[in-house]
């Protein structure tokens, strides 16, 4: 967040309440209505620590603060309008960390809230938000799209709120009775936490208020000044004031109970300022800028000299594949969109959903369990987990680090990897190809083509006249409704008909459109199953599974059923609870029957 050091803000607030109050008239009348924006979704807020910035201030022989300038934990430094003598304050990382805000003074020319781009680097010129000199302390919304701030006016301070591309600032605060500053946006977007300057912080101790961003009654939270809000939400950490010789470090919840001390030591501790991923906190002394471990006490020098403050921590602008991220997620889990052109999306962590619309789109999915979905498309897709070459013939450039696939109402043709993936075909006629890994593959409606290939995959058809291939591995294939082609591989492969209503008759390897039951089509026109695949399990009906010369399991589960084995080592389960017809195992030497006391003697059987 962004305060500034002590003695500075305080000059400051008297200053600006004398000058208010000169403009003051007989009341500070109602708030303006406060406008309620739509909920986004979350630009890039990487979530992983980037450069700490803070203000270094120059100062003439009596010590008059003169100009300034903004450095930061990488060495590197930025002038603000240095030809106007204006000095920048308290600077603050917006959440995707490509932007700094921050407001100035010293100069008509130059007052106001400013905003600029990659101040540490590709340097953009900024441009100015607000104008007047009493506009300070800007904090950024969470999802980049907002920004409040203080503006004085009137003799009374109000907490206003501007979109980041400009516009009528409305004000969400306008109360005699506070002096805020210091403002800090809660992580979830519905409140700001403020510090109320009204007093001598040596005399009447300044406390921390709560409200809704949007606007309402502030609520006390106690004692303490220069509030910054965890990333997590669970906690704020402040300032608090012992004397003007010692300000600690405290957090406490966001009720402001549960407070506890964290830097305690005799001397000053100034303005805490949390690290993107949550884990260490940025402040200031007399001697330079650190940083805070909780938990372990650890503190360590980010830079030394006198006149350091304002310290704001930001967040390490992500890459993919090599290049800039344009649409990123948070540690939760997020839905990211594309746009119409090409865009480079990051879903960090989390379990994320992915849709890049438009365009050969670069996809990286971050920890998680991440899906890049082609739903609500009607072209066709060409999705291929781990293709990352520029030239090659899909649709999207997408990472390893994706797991899922997603079709849509086109006929898709979608390929996975070697680890574990969930790829769901939609409505089209889709091709997929689970590749290596144990992957669960659904065709959707349409006639699809399922390939499990490495693995022990499951493939579920679902409607229409569907392939399934189990590949190497031991795969389950489900055909679903419709006349289904289901073919086994080098390992032990199942067709599974479990929930099935109505009987289904298999007979493994015995020809074309002969197996399934009436859902699949009318007698002739079925399932085949191929006589690649081992197992059967049937459904709730009476069901006659056959094998073949392979060694077969054959599961009747519920209903009356007849199981036959044939050659071949095989072991029949009919332990249902019900009395089943047949129980028959065929030639050569079998396993033994499993079947339930009703059932009658196996045949062939040990």
């Amino acid at each position: 967040m962004g305060a500034t050091h002590r003695p500075r803000r305080l000059a400051q607030a008297m200053a600006a309440a004398l000058i208010g109050a000169a403009l003051a008239g007989p009341g500070v009348g109602p708030p303006a209505a406060a406008e309620r924006s739509d909920p986004r979704a979350p630009e890039v807020t990487a979530g992983t620590n980037g450069a700490i910035a803070w203000t270094k201030i120059i100062r003439d022989a009596s010590g008059a603060a003169t100009d300034g300038y903004l450095s930061s934990s990488t060495g590197d430094t930025y002038f603000h309008l240095a030809d106007t003598g204006a000095i920048p304050r308290d600077p603050e990382w917006s959440p995707d960390g490509t932007r700094i805000v921050y407001w100035s003074y010293g100069s008509a020319s130059a007052d106001g809230l400013w905003v600029v781009a990659h101040p540490f680097g590709e340097t953009s010129y900024p441009y100015r938000l607000t104008e007047g000199g009493f506009d300070s302390d800007p904090t950024w919304s969470p999802d980049g799209s907002r920004i409040a701030f203080v503006r004085t006016q009137a003799g009374v301070n109000g907490i206003f709120v501007v979109p980041i591309w400009g516009g009528t600032p409305v004000q969400v605060l306008r109360d005699s009775r506070f002096f805020g500053e210091d403002l800090t946006w809660s992580p979830d977007g519905t409140k700001i936490a403020f510090a109320d300057y009204s007093g001598d912080p040596f005399t009447s101790p300044l406390h921390i208020y709560v409200m809704d961003a949007d606007g309402g009654t502030p609520v006390d939270l106690g004692v303490g000044l220069s509030p910054s809000w965890s990333p997590d939400g669970t906690k704020i950490v402040f300032e608090y004031v012992y004397s003007s010789a010692d300000h600690d470090i405290y957090w406490m919840n966001p009720d402001g109970t549960g407070r506890v001390g964290l830097l305690t030591s005799s001397t000053n501790e100034w303005e805490p300022a949390w690290s993107p991923d949550g884990t260490r906190i940025a402040f200031h002394t007399a001697a330079g800028i650190h940083a805070y471990t909780p938990g372990t006490g650890g503190v360590v020098s980010v830079a030394s000299g006198s006149d350091l403050e304002s310290t704001t921590w930001g967040a390490d602008q992500p890459v993919c594949q090599g290049r800039a991220v344009t649409v990123g997620g948070t540690a939760g889990n997020d839905t990211l969109r594309g746009s119409t052109g090409v865009d480079v999306i990051h879903g960090l962590a989390g379990n994320d959903t992915i849709l890049g619309l438009q365009g050969q789109d670069v996809v990286c999915g971050g920890a998680g369990t991440d899906t890049v979905s082609y739903a609500g498309q009607t072209a066709p897709a060409r999705a291929v987990i781990g293709e990352t070459d520029p030239s090659a013939d899909v649709s999207d450039l997408i990472a390893a680090d994706v797991e899922n696939l997603t079709g849509g109402a086109g006929p898709d043709t979608l390929f996975g990897d070697d680890s574990a993936n969930l790829i769901q075909g939609g409505r089209g006629d889709d091709t997929v190809l689970a590749a290596g890994g144990v992957d669960t593959v659904s065709g959707g409606g349409g006639e699809d083509t399922l390939v499990g290939d490495d693995g022990d995959d499951q493939l579920s058809g679902e409607g229409g006249d569907d392939v399934l291939r189990g590949g190497d591995g031991g795969d389950t294939m489900t055909g679903g409704d419709d006349a289904d082609q289901i073919a086994g591989g080098p390992g032990t492969d199942t067709v599974d008909y479990t929930g099935r209503a109505q009987p289904v008759d298999v007979t493994v390897g015995s020809g074309p459109g002969n197996d399934g039951g009436k859902v699949d089509g009318a007698a002739g026109d079925r399932d085949t199953v191929r006589g690649s695949v081992e197992n059967v399990t049937g459904g709730n009906g009476a069901d006659t599974l056959v094998g073949n010369d392979l060694n077969n399991q054959l599961r009747g589960n519920l209903g009356a059923d007849t199981l036959r084995g044939g050659e071949g080592r095989d072991l029949l389960r009919a332990q249902d609870g019900v009395r089943d017809l047949v129980i028959d195992c065929g030639a050569d030497v079998d396993a033994e029957a499993v079947r339930d006391g009703v059932d009658p003697a196996p045949i062939s059987c040990p």
